[in-house]
Protein backbone atom coordinates (compact mmCIF):
# COMPACT_ATOMS: atom_id res chain seq x y z
CA UNK A 1 0.00 0.00 0.00
CA UNK A 2 2.84 2.35 0.77
CA UNK A 3 4.03 2.17 -2.84
CA UNK A 4 0.63 3.29 -4.11
CA UNK A 5 0.35 6.14 -1.63
CA UNK A 6 3.88 7.48 -2.06
CA UNK A 7 3.47 7.63 -5.85
CA UNK A 8 -0.02 9.20 -5.79
CA UNK A 9 -0.12 12.98 -6.09
CA UNK A 10 -3.63 13.07 -4.61
CA UNK A 11 -2.51 11.12 -1.55
CA UNK A 12 0.44 13.50 -1.21
CA UNK A 13 -1.87 16.51 -1.47
CA UNK A 14 -4.17 15.03 1.17
CA UNK A 15 -1.12 14.07 3.28
CA UNK A 16 -2.65 10.66 3.90
CA UNK A 17 0.59 9.09 5.09
CA UNK A 18 1.33 11.99 7.45
CA UNK A 19 -2.20 12.40 8.81
CA UNK A 20 -2.78 8.75 9.57
CA UNK A 21 0.56 7.49 10.76
CA UNK A 22 1.46 10.62 12.75
CA UNK A 23 4.12 9.91 15.33
CA UNK A 24 4.29 6.24 14.34
CA UNK A 25 5.52 6.88 10.79
CA UNK A 26 8.43 4.52 11.46
CA UNK A 27 5.94 1.64 11.25
CA UNK A 28 5.61 2.40 7.53
CA UNK A 29 9.37 2.21 6.96
CA UNK A 30 9.95 -1.41 7.89
CA UNK A 31 7.86 -4.18 9.43
CA UNK A 32 10.67 -5.06 11.86
CA UNK A 33 10.79 -1.74 13.72
CA UNK A 34 8.69 -1.25 16.84
CA UNK A 35 9.03 0.95 19.89
CA UNK A 36 8.72 -0.34 23.42
CA UNK A 37 5.37 1.48 23.62
CA UNK A 38 4.21 -0.46 20.55
CA UNK A 39 5.13 -3.75 22.18
CA UNK A 40 3.16 -2.76 25.28
CA UNK A 41 0.26 -1.79 23.01
CA UNK A 42 0.28 -5.30 21.53
CA UNK A 43 -0.82 -6.69 24.87
CA UNK A 44 -3.73 -4.27 25.21
CA UNK A 45 -4.77 -4.61 21.58
CA UNK A 46 -4.21 -0.92 20.90
CA UNK A 47 -1.53 -1.55 18.26
CA UNK A 48 -3.78 -3.97 16.38
CA UNK A 49 -6.59 -1.41 16.46
CA UNK A 50 -4.23 1.36 15.26
CA UNK A 51 -2.89 -0.76 12.39
CA UNK A 52 -6.41 -1.78 11.33
CA UNK A 53 -7.42 1.88 11.25
CA UNK A 54 -4.44 2.74 9.04
CA UNK A 55 -5.04 -0.26 6.78
CA UNK A 56 -8.70 0.66 6.30
CA UNK A 57 -7.90 4.30 5.50
CA UNK A 58 -5.13 3.37 3.05
CA UNK A 59 -7.30 0.75 1.35
CA UNK A 60 -10.23 3.16 1.09
CA UNK A 61 -8.04 5.75 -0.61
CA UNK A 62 -6.45 3.27 -3.02
CA UNK A 63 -9.77 1.76 -4.12
CA UNK A 64 -11.54 5.14 -4.48
CA UNK A 65 -8.68 7.19 -5.95
CA UNK A 66 -8.70 7.37 -9.73
CA UNK A 67 -4.90 7.32 -9.89
CA UNK A 68 -4.34 4.46 -7.42
CA UNK A 69 -7.23 2.29 -8.60
CA UNK A 70 -5.89 2.64 -12.15
CA UNK A 71 -2.77 0.81 -11.01
CA UNK A 72 -4.76 -2.25 -9.96
CA UNK A 73 -4.63 -5.53 -11.82
CA UNK A 74 -7.10 -7.72 -13.68
CA UNK A 75 -6.61 -11.45 -13.38
CA UNK A 76 -5.69 -12.77 -16.84
CA UNK A 77 -6.70 -16.31 -15.93
CA UNK A 78 -10.38 -15.78 -15.13
CA UNK A 79 -10.76 -12.56 -17.11
CA UNK A 80 -13.41 -11.04 -14.85
CA UNK A 81 -13.40 -7.27 -14.36
CA UNK A 82 -12.63 -7.30 -10.64
CA UNK A 83 -9.68 -5.02 -9.92
CA UNK A 84 -7.25 -6.71 -7.54
CA UNK A 85 -4.22 -5.38 -5.73
CA UNK A 86 -1.06 -7.03 -4.38
CA UNK A 87 -2.22 -6.43 -0.79
CA UNK A 88 -5.52 -8.30 -1.27
CA UNK A 89 -5.76 -11.62 0.56
CA UNK A 90 -7.19 -13.22 -2.57
CA UNK A 91 -4.22 -12.24 -4.78
CA UNK A 92 -0.78 -13.63 -5.46
CA UNK A 93 2.08 -12.16 -7.54
CA UNK A 94 4.15 -13.92 -10.17
CA UNK A 95 7.71 -14.08 -8.87
CA UNK A 96 9.18 -13.28 -12.30
CA UNK A 97 7.08 -10.44 -13.69
CA UNK A 98 5.07 -9.33 -10.63
CA UNK A 99 1.72 -9.69 -12.39
CA UNK A 100 -1.11 -10.23 -9.95
CA UNK A 101 -3.61 -13.09 -10.14
CA UNK A 102 -6.38 -14.44 -7.96
CA UNK A 103 -4.80 -17.05 -5.72
CA UNK A 104 -7.41 -19.62 -6.79
CA UNK A 105 -6.80 -18.94 -10.49
CA UNK A 106 -3.03 -19.14 -10.00
CA UNK A 107 -3.35 -22.54 -8.34
CA UNK A 108 -5.81 -23.73 -10.99
CA UNK A 109 -3.22 -22.87 -13.68
CA UNK A 110 -0.55 -24.86 -11.78
CA UNK A 111 1.24 -21.64 -10.78
CA UNK A 112 2.00 -20.81 -14.40
CA UNK A 113 2.05 -17.15 -15.37
CA UNK A 114 0.25 -16.38 -18.62
CA UNK A 115 2.16 -13.13 -19.05
CA UNK A 116 5.55 -14.84 -18.66
CA UNK A 117 4.57 -17.45 -21.25
CA UNK A 118 3.43 -14.71 -23.64
CA UNK A 119 6.68 -12.76 -23.15
CA UNK A 120 8.77 -15.89 -23.64
CA UNK A 121 6.95 -16.69 -26.89
CA UNK A 122 7.51 -13.12 -28.10
CA UNK A 123 11.23 -13.34 -27.27
CA UNK A 124 11.60 -16.65 -29.08
CA UNK A 125 9.88 -15.20 -32.18
CA UNK A 126 12.20 -12.19 -32.12
CA UNK A 127 15.25 -14.44 -31.76
CA UNK A 128 14.26 -16.49 -34.81
CA UNK A 129 13.61 -13.36 -36.92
Amino acid sequence: MKKYLTECRLAAAEKILDNISGSRRYLLQTPEMYSVADLVAVESGALHEFLNKIYDAFERHIRQCQICSGKGYLCEVCGNNEVIFPFDDCSIPCRKCNSIFHRVCWLRKNQTCIKCIRLEMRRSREDTS
